[in-house]
């Protein structure tokens, strides 16, 4: 157990490494403050898909490890009920805005590894909820991972 709870905190330092290296690497801000649609309108649906999960939860149930909150609560209505894992979803949109910026190879392989650390931190996270939450595996057939009807 502590050992997958150590790996969690791997997987969280790699997702904002890879994050910080997109961003500083990639000229959104450039392509932002120009004007150009493609990121203006992939940050926006960053936003929206993360305020979405922000709205659907309730304050302290979020967790940046992988890890349930204790005494947290599953929480399968609002943007929930498509998306199993929305805050990851905005984290890929937000890359994706990046990529859409300057897309190039460095940019296209840091967005591929932003999505395999996800992946295998929402397979973590999922390992949890299912030994927390006796219905999270018949949630997780019927709700997409990152993308609706995706699983």
């Amino acid at each position: 157990m502590k050992n997958r709870y150590a790996y969690g905190y791997v997987l969280v330092g790699l997702q904002f490494s890879v994050l910080l290296a997109l961003l500083l690497l990639s000229s959104l801000l450039t392509a932002l403050r120009s004007g150009e649609p493609l990121p203006w309108l992939l940050v926006a649906a960053s936003v929206a898909v993360g305020l979405a999960a922000i709205a659907s939860n309730r304050p302290g149930n979020f967790n940046i490890h992988p890890s349930p909150k204790a005494g947290g609560s599953l929480v399968v209505h609002g943007i929930y009920r498509h998306v199993r894992h929305p805050m990851y979803a905005a984290l890929l949109i937000f890359a994706g805005a990046c990529v859409a910026a300057r897309p190039d190879a460095i940019d296209a392989g840091l967005f591929c590894a932003l999505l395999c650390v996800l992946f295998v931190k929402s397979r973590l996270e999922e390992q949890w909820l299912r030994d927390t939450f006796p219905d999270y595996a018949a949630y997780m057939k019927t709700t997409g991972r990152f993308l609706p009807g995706v699983f």
